[in-house]
């Protein structure tokens, strides 16, 4: 298993929430479009709550750690994140994924 780190910058006027919770890495060209299959997603049922919201105050940088599991396929893959407003929606999709990376995985789809 390797850690990746996303650095998300909070250029908004306003605090985001990043939910710990949620997000996972996702590849490309097992499906020829972004998925989760093979990759590596976060969930907290096993802790209690179901979210666990991290203040991003504006103009501050968060850091937040994904993995790539040993299934992941060499490829294109990047980490999606639930990062949410104050109101807690989600921000747009573009806003949530972080830039691409190569993955030399152990098999190749």
């Amino acid at each position: 298993v390797e850690l990746i780190v996303v650095t998300t910058t909070n250029q908004s006027g306003d605090t985001l929430y990043d939910d710990h919770c949620g997000g996972g890495t996702e590849g490309f060209e097992y499906l020829k479009r972004w998925n989760g299959s093979y990759g590596a997603g976060r969930a907290c049922a096993l802790i209690g709550p179901l979210t666990v919201l991290v203040p991003i105050p504006p103009a501050t940088i968060h850091r937040d750690t994904f993995h790539v599991n040993s299934q992941s396929y060499t490829g294109t893959w990047r980490a999606q994140l639930l990062l949410k407003d104050k109101g807690g929606a989600l921000l747009p999709q573009e806003q949530r994924v972080s830039n691409t990376f190569r993955v030399i995985g152990t098999w190749t789809p």
